[in-house]
């Protein structure tokens, strides 16, 4: 029997640990949408910044992460159901104002902000962060089909939620030039990270194939796990039961949710979704 390997510290100090709370849950499929969030948002800055600001402002780059850390300068919103943090850094807030108001028409001038803060920058702050705060629960809503469009304004909260921010994403701006600007930062409550999560399931894609050709193993065939999805109770009486005949179909509808058990313990809820044809689970989360 081969022996486990020992690390050293140093090897242990470079390897990821395991999140725990990603398992069973597509997280693996969120670059799938970046691209498809990416074009919003690229017409988002050129619309409401770009052209209505008259601000030489570009999107840079794009990235989420699950490390939300919020302060007092975050403003707090309501969109349908859901709960949407915007965080606006300081130098990218008096670089709009600069372009809006013609307080420094050079790109080189760098905002001074080491100063005190206006009251004019918490009512930008808070009004692009109204506008801000539709994006993801738009294209979430979109995406499952399951919310009627359009969504209700949003609605500013003077303080913030009592549901945690768990999911973050980042847009770097920048001058035309390249020369950067700061960060936009929206977050996400828990239930809108799981609805972002199901709504990655409508957008699969195949994986492309290696420059080599080369296929790995499947995961299939290195992780094997008998799983027992219960989609649908069925009541039927004595009577119904006798009166089946070999062939017949009885009438069922498409579950929304199936419970999972592995051996006789129940242990995940998932989303039923169907696939080239096949019904598949997703979006796995703990039982209560």
């Amino acid at each position: 029997m081969p022996k486990a390997k020992i690390l050293s510290p140093e090897q242990a100090a470079r390897v990821q640990p395991l999140d725990a709370t990603t398992l069973g849950r597509p997280f693996h499929q969120l670059p799938l949408l970046m691209p498809l969030i990416e074009a919003r948002v690229h017409e988002f800055v050129r619309s409401e910044l770009s052209q209505r600001y008259r601000a030489a402002l570009v999107l840079d780059s794009m990235h989420y992460t699950r490390e939300v850390s919020t302060c007092p300068r975050w403003s707090w919103h309501r969109v349908g159901s859901s709960s949407i943090g915007v965080h606006i850094e300081r130098p990218l807030l008096l670089r709009i104002l600069d372009c809006r108001y013609g307080g420094r028409t050079a790109q080189t001038d760098a905002p001074q902000t080491e100063q005190p803060e206006t009251e004019t920058e918490f009512r930008l702050a808070r009004m692009l962060g109204a506008t801000l705060a539709p994006l993801l629960p738009e294209f979430i809503a979109q995406s499952c089909g399951d919310t009627p469009l359009p969504l209700p304004p949003a609605q500013h909260l003077p303080v913030a939620p009592g549901s945690t921010p768990v999911f973050a994403l980042i847009l770097q701006l920048s001058e035309n030039d390249g020369s950067p600007c700061g960060a936009i930062r929206l977050s996400l409550d828990r239930d809108s990270l799981d609805r972002l999560l199901r709504a990655s399931s409508t957008h699969l894609a195949p994986r492309p194939a290696s420059a080599s050709g080369a296929q790995g193993p499947h995961f299939g065939e290195t992780l094997r796990l008998r799983l027992q999805a219960r989609l649908q109770p069925q009541s039927l009486s004595l009577g119904e039961v006798l009166d089946l005949r070999v062939g017949q179909i009885i009438p069922a509808l498409h579950p929304g949710s199936a419970h999972v058990h592995i051996g006789r313990s129940r242990l995940f809820r998932a989303s039923v979704v169907e696939h080239e044809g096949r019904l598949c689970l997703t979006s796995f989360t703990d039982e209560e």
